[in-house]
């Protein structure tokens, strides 16, 4: 129940794509970190919704409970115990779902604060400094009863995380390139001023 969504996160990319860009198709893969931050809040903020509305007349703990007290002789029948386990299970994948993006999300902040500091790290540091990241244990791991969930995400989430790690990886290396091309310029310019000064002190 922790396998994380692929078809449902390109949706998201595809119908928030045009506050980015105008043209995108269905984005199968991460492509920019903001980008991939600003779809996870909002798949979160859906799977949420849907938890309050599914859970508006019972909850899953009620259900659960209702499980383990409901018998034929106070007139309950097999397919109305097949709906109430039919309704908890919905409700088991939801909250399975939303504690997995609430694990991925916070996730995702610290790799966009790593990308934006990229630049200035060798490519091992980041390597480390992502790697870090994605193992940490989560305050909501923490409390829970195994470490069995904390294994399942990752092992759920191992291709989306190497996609990240490629994102992160792709931008350091067009940081680097656009300051040397910066510094290309700049002495460019210092080559063109001084051959400038030549010219006119030889005109003068």
């Amino acid at each position: 129940m922790d396998a994380f969504n692929h078809v449902l996160m390109a949706y998201f990319r595809h119908i928030h794509a045009g506050e980015f860009s105008k043209k995108v198709p269905l984005i199968s893969k991460p492509l920019a970190i903001r980008f991939e931050l600003h779809c996870m809040r909002e798949y979160l903020k859906l799977l949420e919704y849907f938890l309050v509305l599914k859970e508006k007349e019972t909850t899953l703990a009620e259900d659960t409970e209702l499980l383990e007290t409901m018998t034929q002789k106070e007139g309950w029948t097999y397919n109305m115990r097949f709906a109430v386990i039919y309704r908890a299970e919905r409700k088991k994948i939801l909250h399975s779902q939303v504690r997995l993006l609430k694990t991925v999300v916070p996730m995702l902040e610290q790799v966009f604060q790593l990308q934006r500091e990229s630049g200035e790290m060798t490519d091992a540091a980041v390597d480390t400094a992502f790697d870090k990241i994605i193992m940490q244990t989560s305050e909501m791991e923490v409390a829970e009863e195994t470490e069995e969930p904390y294994f399942l995400r990752r092992l759920h989430m191992r291709d989306y995380f190497k996609d990240l790690k490629r994102v992160v990886s792709t931008h350091k290396s067009f940081q680097e390139a656009m300051v040397l091309k910066a510094k290309n310029l700049n002495e460019q310019s210092k080559m063109i001023n001084t051959k400038v000064s030549e010219i006119k002190k030889e005109l003068n």
